[in-house]
C-alpha cells in the first residue's frame, strides 16, 4: 500500500512539474503545421497506414492521460519512467500532455511525442499487456460497432457498412479507407481485433447509418457481396 501511495504521489508530482515552461513550449509546438490525427500518428510512430497510425496515437495518449488511480502499479512505474526521461531540469513530456488539445494536433507535437515517449512505449510489456486487454472477438464486433442489440440485425448492418467501405464512396478519404480495409481484412482472417478499432468504426458508422435512414435505404434490400462474416 505504501509503495502504491508513493507511486501515485510521484506520478502527480511529475505530471505537474515545471509548469513555467508550458507557455514557451506551447508557442514552439503551435509554430508547426496543423495535421490530422492520422498524420500525427504517422509522424510519431512511422506507421505505414494512416488509420493504423491514428489508432496507435490514440492508444498511447489514452495511457499517458489516464487517471493514475486507474493504472496498475506496473503501468504507473512505466509512465513515471516516461515522465522522468531526459533532462530532469525540464519535464517536457509532462508539459506536452498539459498543452495537448484533443482534435487540434501539430506536426511538432507528433515529433516531440516520438522523442519523449514513443521509444519507451513501443515494444514495452505494458503496451503488450494493454493491447491484450483491448482485444475482442469477431462475434462481438457487429454489435459494438452498430449499437444494435439483436445479433442478426447487427450483423446485417455491419456487413452493409463493410461493403460501403470496400469501394470508393466519398464518405471517408482514400487513405483512411485503405487503412480501415487493412484492419478489416486482419479481423476477417484472425477473428479478433481491438476495442479501439471497433470504437473508431462506430464513430464512422453512426453518421453513415443516419444518412442511410434519411434516404430510406433498407439493409435487407442490398445485395451481399464479399463481406459475409
Amino acid at each position: 500500500m505504501k509503495e502504491r501511495e508513493e507511486l501515485l504521489l510521484l506520478d502527480e508530482q511529475l505530471r505537474n512539474a515545471d509548469r513555467n515552461i508550458d507557455q514557451e513550449y506551447r508557442k514552439f509546438i503551435e509554430r508547426g503545421e496543423i495535421v490530422t490525427r492520422n498524420e500525427a500518428g504517422q509522424r510519431a510512430f512511422k506507421a505505414d497506414h494512416l488509420e493504423r497510425a491514428g489508432h496507435e496515437l490514440d492508444f498511447l495518449m489514452e495511457f499517458l492521460l489516464q487517471p493514475a488511480a486507474e493504472l496498475t502499479d506496473e503501468e504507473l512505474k512505466s509512465r513515471i519512467e516516461m515522465l522522468k526521461k531526459g533532462d530532469m531540469s525540464a519535464h517536457y513530456l509532462a508539459s506536452l500532455l498539459r498543452i495537448y488539445t484533443p482534435g487540434v494536433l501539430y506536426d511538432r507535437f507528433a515529433d516531440e511525442l516520438r522523442l519523449r515517449a514513443v521509444d519507451k512505449w513501443e515494444g514495452s510489456s505494458i503496451k503488450k499487456s494493454r493491447e491484450q486487454k483491448q482485444i475482442i472477438t469477431l462475434s462481438q464486433v457487429p454489435r459494438r460497432v452498430t449499437g444494435e442489440s439483436r445479433k442478426d440485425r447487427a450483423k446485417e448492418k455491419f456487413e452493409r457498412f463493410c461493403e460501403v467501405l470496400s469501394q470508393p464512396n466519398g464518405f471517408v478519404s482514400e487513405d483512411q479507407r485503405a487503412g480501415l480495409l487493412t484492419e478489416l481484412q486482419k479481423l476477417k482472417h484472425s477473428g479478433k481485433t481491438t476495442k479501439s478499432f471497433c470504437d473508431r468504426l462506430a464513430q464512422l458508422f453512426a453518421p453513415w447509418w443516419k444518412l442511410e435512414k434519411s434516404q430510406g435505404q433498407s439493409v435487407r434490400s442490398r445485395k451481399r457481396e464479399n463481406w459475409s462474416w
